[in-house]
């Protein structure tokens, strides 16, 4: 079968894409290698990779709307349900991860200056 090459490419970068997130993601978790303040700058650069990926599969999210939308869709509802829960979820944990660095670091700034 011959696909066309726009499709071949397509489906390259795709990979290269999520293989580069991934990697990052898994640099990311370990904060004892990096430091936080590459760690820091690695989440900085994770967020335009999470934006082209999710661009580029904006077909995707548009079908699972639909989806979503039938009349007969019930198992599709509950797995929406979930992933929306397990997304607000995992931001509320980082979110608080992120801010509770910032305050920490923060806390150490003020203590190597004498002022707390």
């Amino acid at each position: 079968m011959v696909y066309p090459a726009i499709l071949i490419n397509r489906v390259s970068l795709l990979l290269c894409l999520d293989t580069a997130m991934l990697v990052l993601l898994c640099v990311l978790e370990c904060l004892a290698l990096t430091g936080l303040d590459v760690h820091v700058w690695l989440g900085f650069a994770l967020c335009p990779l999470v934006l082209v990926h999710v661009v580029m599969q904006w077909q995707w999210f548009v079908t699972q709307f639909q989806r979503i939308r039938a009349t007969r869709a019930y198992r599709v509802r509950v797995n929406a349900l979930l992933n929306l829960g397990l997304l607000f979820m995992m931001s509320a944990v980082l979110g608080d991860d992120a801010s509770g660095r910032t305050r920490a670091k923060a806390k150490r700034t003020r203590r190597r200056r004498g002022r707390g």
